[in-house]
């Protein structure tokens, strides 16, 4: 991830991005489908967006796009792998069977200064493969696996 200072990214840059991300996921959904049709599994992949902006980690709170400047504000794609009724696989124990990939977060930087890091995946191309490597590398823990 690159670090940003505010000052050097507009929003619409940003909104750009996770709207190339949300795209880049729908095309990883469907060649996802096609890997579980006939399985028990399902695969939730989404762009989230949260916002916590005094880091408290407590409940996050939803966020819009809108608010990609403002203190605490993370966007990432979210990947799940679950049963047929939604609830995740594994165990507090061993895991569960998620992952995110961060676009964009925006923290505190040396108590005064406020920054971003954004993703280092420019190319489309390279998300969807980054995306869709990830998720291979959860199903495959299930037995799930792509065929060359």
């Amino acid at each position: 991830m690159d670090n940003i200072k505010l000052n050097e990214i507009k929003q619409e840059d940003i909104i750009k991005i996770e709207k190339e991300f949300e795209r880049a996921v729908l095309d990883v959904l469907d060649a996802v489908d096609i890997l579980i049709k006939d399985t028990e599994y399902l695969v939730y992949l989404e762009v989230e967006r949260t916002i916590d902006p005094y880091r408290i980690n407590a409940e996050l709170i939803s966020a819009n796009f809108l608010q990609c400047l403002e203190l605490g504000y993370s966007s990432y794609v979210s990947i799940a792998v679950t049963d047929l009724n939604g609830k995740l696989i594994g165990n507090d124990e061993d895991g569960y069977l998620i992952d995110n990939i961060y676009i964009w977060n925006v923290y505190k930087y040396a108590f005064f200064f406020t920054r971003g890091m954004l993703t280092d995946l420019y190319d489309y191309d390279e998300k969807v493969k980054y995306i869709f490597d990830k998720t291979l590398e959860l199903l495959k823990e299930v037995g799930i696996e792509k065929e060359d």
